[in-house]
């Protein structure tokens, strides 16, 4: 706006009259200043030199040739510079580093152009936003800013809310026409807003029994200039929709410009109120079809105020004549004699209660065929006098009498089974699984034990110790492995282990089954049985042993009998035999009767010496009368031919039943005869020794 109309609006009256002209009129302009100041200086142009100061404004002039000539401190604080270092400079000196270039360019625009240039414009150095009017005076051109920062935010951020609203938003014309549409009323139309803008609600499509109620309330708000609340209910792709619309008349020079409408989704809403109508339906409904006792009671007498049909049938009795009894204040069933007190103090409770927390009894009634059944009632204030004082209590009534029977089954079998776990010689324990980060089992702790396991591990304290902390035998022993590979693969796992650690060092038959992630683990004593086993096959043994001795004593006692009638029947026969050959005088032809002679003995000689072998093998005296190392010593050196080279190591032999010798011994002789007959060996050798209790015999070719 030009400057005189500037200072008529905000200036003293004297100024009222001061053309742009008189601006004109001054010369020269005078440097480091706004305009002339002290004595000497005109009193029009002191005036307008404070006006101008004091003004909130910025006000610049410049030449048409771009050189300021005049600016107010204001302008002067926008430019960020200081009035001396800036006047009689032209634009591009004038301007600081960093400047809008947009603001630039309209400044520039303005010197050259006839008429008035504006615009908004956003100082950075400032952190301002600039409204710039400018205003042609001939050779000057009159720049004014105007901070319109707050303007332009408070737009911003109705332009941001609007744009960004979930509500749809509308401006209509007095024509009914749409000047405006947000993001949110485009969606809801499906059109670009270009196809919605200057239409009105039959040209967008509107039904007219929307339309009409619609363009209706617009129109009063038109005519009233006052606000305007609209209801709309319609059928969509996704049901039923409701909206709440809120018309605001927006006012330009105190008429009603344009309408305002701000249209909620209040669906949700709706729905809510419709589904807490059919709650309250569903709840009435409900409270008919339970099975419990649900009943509004009065405090202060006790009446019964409201009772569901579904009051006990379990007991036996006429509904109709316990809902009676109820309305009467009577009692239409017994109680327990020991409830009823409770019963009282419960009610009490309630009448006073404070807090509006839920009571619970449990009581039992009976039925009319004698019987009784429990019940667990909860109750709470229901609803208070104006001094906050309890007058009504809900209470709901459950039949629990297969709960409490089954409660004391489920105790019996408890107490029965905590009495077989504390009673039971078997340790039995619940081990809970220790995983590492990973997930590996790296151990077990204790959740329960009895008391045959505290005795077995000496500890009174086993729950939630770790197994390998207390037991770390466990491991090596292969115990430790069994018990993870059960838990991991959730595979019971049963066997027998012995482990000297546990006491005094028994045998123990283990069974793990899996529990969750961990193990149920029982140790059962097998000592008594492997020992009674053990006992059984030491007296097999024994009764093996002497049967084999009374075979070899039998084999034994044969060998002899017929080493001795080998030696003293046939032997003594052929030595007689032998004899008598020798005896004989010659009566043949010499030459013949020598070679008969000699071929004779030659097989005498030599059935002697078979029989004597035979009467060795038979039984070895050697063996009897030296022992077993230095018989099969003999053997050694008895069976060797020269082809073969045997070497024999005997280590010294503890004494041997003579049996157990007979049977080593005739062992050592087939192996030397195999090796000799059918090994076709070269070298062989052999090694008797007694390791560790045992006897051991080894050969090699």
């Amino acid at each position: 706006m030009p400057l005189a109309r500037l200072l008529r609006r905000g200036c003293p009256t004297g100024f009222l009259t001061l053309m742009p002209g008189r601006l004109r009129e001054r010369r020269p302009m005078l440097p480091a200043g706004t305009l002339p100041t002290g004595p000497a200086a005109p009193t029009g142009h002191l005036l307008l030199s404070e006006t101008l100061s004091a003004m909130p404004w910025g006000v610049l002039a410049f030449g048409r040739e771009g050189v300021l000539r005049q600016l107010n401190p204001y302008a002067a604080r926008l430019l960020g510079r200081p009035a001396a270092e800036v006047l009689g400079q032209p634009l591009a000196q004038v301007v600081p580093p960093g400047f809008p270039p947009a603001l630039l360019a309209a400044l520039h625009e303005a010197l050259a152009a006839p008429g008035s240039v504006g615009g908004e414009f956003y100082l950075p150095a400032c952190q301002q936003w600039l409204e710039m009017t400018t205003h042609p005076a001939g050779a000057e051109v009159l720049v004014y800013w105007q901070d319109i920062t707050q303007v332009v935010t408070k737009r911003q951020q109705y332009h941001a809310l609007a744009e960004n609203s979930p509500d749809a938003l509308a401006r209509w014309d007095t024509d009914l026409r749409l000047r405006y549409a947000n993001p949110a009323l485009e969606a809801q139309a499906g059109q670009p807003l270009a196809a919605l803008l200057g239409k009105t609600l039959p040209e967008l499509g509107v039904p007219a029994a929307l339309a009409g109620p619609y363009a209706a309330a617009v129109q009063r708000v038109f005519g009233t200039g006052q606000p305007q609340l609209h209801f709309t209910a319609f059928s969509g792709p996704q049901g039923e929709q409701y909206y709440q619309t809120r018309l605001v008349p927006e006012l330009h020079d105190g008429q009603v410009h344009t309408v305002l409408a701000i249209a909620h989704n209040v669906t949700e809403l709706k729905q809510a109120e419709l589904a807490a109508a059919a709650q309250a339906h569903f709840s009435a409904q409900l409270a008919t079809a339970l099975p419990d006792r649900i009943m509004v009671r009065e405090l202060a007498t006790g009446q019964v105020q409201y009772v569901n049909r579904a009051v006990l049938p379990e007991l036996g009795y006429d509904p109709d004549q316990v809902l009676a009894a109820h309305g009467r204040g009577e009692k239409p069933f017994p109680g327990w004699p020991s409830d009823e007190a409770a019963l009282a103090t419960y009610w009490a409770a309630l009448a006073i209660d404070p807090t509006d927390e839920l009571l619970v009894i449990e009581h039992r009634l009976r039925a009319l065929d004698g019987t009784w059944r429990w019940y667990r009632m909860r109750g709470k204030v229901f609803a208070r006098d104006a001094a906050g004082r309890p007058t009504q209590a809900l209470s709901v009534a459950t039949d629990i009498t297969a709960e409490k029977q089954a409660a004391a089954d489920l105790r019996q079998a408890h107490d029965r089974l905590a009495a077989v776990f504390s009673t039971t010689l078997d340790s039995l324990e619940v081990l809970r699984s220790v995983r590492d980060g990973a997930g590996v089992l790296v151990d077990f702790a204790w959740v329960l034990a009895n008391a045959a396991a505290h005795r077995l591990t000496a500890r009174a304290d086993l729950v939630g110790r770790h197994l390998l902390v207390e037991e770390p035998d466990l491991r090596p022993s292969g115990v430790f492995e069994r018990l993870r590979q059960a838990a991991d693969q959730q595979q019971p796992a049963q066997f027998e282990q012995y482990y000297p650690q546990r006491g005094a060092g028994a045998w123990f038959y283990i069974v793990a089954a899996p529990l969750g992630d961990g193990l149920v683990v029982t140790w059962h004593d097998i000592t008594a049985q492997k020992q009674a086993t053990a006992n059984l096959m030491r007296l097999q043994l024994m009764q093996q042993q002497q049967l084999a001795n009374a075979v070899l004593a039998a084999q034994e006692a044969e060998r002899r009998r017929i080493a001795e009638d080998l030696h003293n029947g046939l032997g003594q026969l052929l030595y007689a035999t032998q004899l008598h050959l020798h005896a004989l005088v010659p009566t043949t032809e010499a030459t013949t009767f020598a070679e008969g002679k000699r071929q004779a003995t030659e097989l005498l000689t030599t059935a002697i010496t078979q029989v004597r072998a035979l009467s060795q093998q038979l039984i070895p005296t050697v063996l009897e009368d030296f022992g077993l190392a230095v018989a099969v010593q003999d053997l050694c050196r008895a069976y060797c031919p020269a082809a073969l080279r045997l070497q024999y190591e005997v280590a010294d032999l503890p004494p041997l039943p003579l049996p157990l010798a007979l049977a080593a011994y005739r062992m050592a002789q087939e192996v030397i005869m195999n090796m000799v007959q059918h090994a076709e060996a070269t070298e062989a050798h052999l090694h008797l020794t007694a390791p560790s209790g045992w006897l051991e015999l080894r050969a090699q070719d």
